[in-house]
């Protein structure tokens, strides 16, 4: 890990603090011990101030001695001889991909928590092909796209540990989806466990999940009682599961993936149906059992942000009610002779996005693990 230099703090900012993720966001670095939230940003003239926005944060900050942030008009800031360490944009895709590389050129590093510098383990016209299908547009900025660096923790922390020396650097938050799926699934992957081609995730989110756009579907008279599939076959999280899958496991995965909306604010519930793989299928249940748990032991034992268990362990876990405001990831896990399923959940706004962002940050600059997130 990197030393912690405790006489000066990092200088941060956030881009979209009016958001779900952007209010976590400076929820967080508020409270971070060695981070000065110093800026938020506005644009096309519409100023506000972030005690106003969210009295909750102004009675942390007032708690901790912590100044409020400025905040900045983006125009003026970025064409301004101002300066700070890094800036989080939990901005749409279009307008991460302008941003990144205006922030870049003044030497401030960027973690961003959109999709758009998610899938470049591609060669460049598979990339472009897939966020054309996927995100429904042109991805125009292919040297931020090759610069960032995919931050899943812990599974990549050893090289989201070296950015430091890159400045400025470029991370690339996963999706919340992803981020459920990859945590589950990764692990008996690595143990050989599982048939990499037979992946099912049958998925749940709250609505947080699609932001504050004013969309009639996510009205609370249209969601109320209300629950139902969307996007299938065209969530835009499906390349990245099946990208990330392979670069952690090295092997090719296929993934049917379905995901819902509940008529809850937040949470993530997945439910992963999965096959054992050939070598799983000569175990007895007894050691597949062992296999398992060795397998999320590999993986976790020395990451304080995830619980595991079989369900008799977990059932109380498992469930957006009991993940819901915490930076934790639960995984629980039941199986037979033929099947393994394995149910993962998480906040979509901490794990699945904020809390994961500063988890870069503290990996990047060698802070503790869990600083600010529990």
């Amino acid at each position: 890990m990197n030393s912690v230099n405790t006489q000066s703090k990092i200088k941060v900012g956030v881009v979209g603090a009016r958001g779900y993720s952007g209010q976590e966001l400076c929820r967080l670095l508020t409270q971070h011990s060695h981070v000065e939230l110093a800026a938020i940003f506005y644009n096309e003239g519409k100023p506000f101030t972030l005690w106003s926005q969210f009295p909750e944060i102004q009675r942390l900050a007032k708690t901790l001695n912590k100044t409020e942030p400025k905040s900045l008009d983006l125009a003026s800031f970025l064409s301004s001889s101002e300066k700070l360490d890094v800036v989080f944009l939990a901005t749409p895709n279009e307008v991460s991909m302008e941003l990144a590389e205006k922030f870049l050129k003044r030497d401030i590093s960027v973690i961003d928590l959109s999709g758009i510098f998610r899938l470049n383990q591609v060669k460049p016209e598979v990339s472009q092909s897939l966020y054309s299908k996927y995100y429904s547009l042109e991805h125009t900025h292919r040297a931020q796209l090759e610069q960032a660096r995919y931050g899943l923790h812990p599974f990549n922390a050893r090289q989201i540990q070296t950015l430091k020396s890159a400045k400025p650097f470029l991370v690339a938050n996963p999706g919340c989806y992803v981020t459920s799926v990859l945590m589950a699934i990764i692990p008996l992957l690595q143990a050989g466990l599982i048939d990499e081609q037979s992946i099912i995730v049958d998925a749940k989110s709250g609505a947080s999940g699609a932001g504050k756009k004013a969309n009639e579907n996510l009205l609370f008279s249209e969601l109320f009682a209300d629950f139902y599939p969307y996007k299938v076959f065209q969530h835009q999280h499906v390349p990245e599961m099946e990208m990330y899958l392979e670069v952690f496991s090295k092997q090719k995965t296929k993934v049917v993936f379905t995901p819902h909306l509940l008529p809850v604010f937040r949470g993530i519930l997945s439910t992963c149906y999965l096959k054992w793989s050939r070598a799983a299928e000569g175990l007895s249940v007894d050691e597949r059992k062992l296999s398992v748990k060795k397998a999320y032991a590999a993986a976790f034992d020395s990451y304080s942000l995830v619980e595991y268990g079989d369900m008799k362990e977990m059932q109380k876990k498992i469930s957006v009610k009991a993940i819901a405001n915490t930076c934790l990831t639960s995984i629980g896990y039941e199986m037979d002779a033929d099947n393994l399923i394995v149910f993962s959940a998480l906040d979509n706004l901490l794990k699945g996005a904020a809390s994961q962002a500063v988890e870069n940050l503290n990996c990047i600059y060698g802070f503790p693990q869990s600083e600010s997130l529990v």
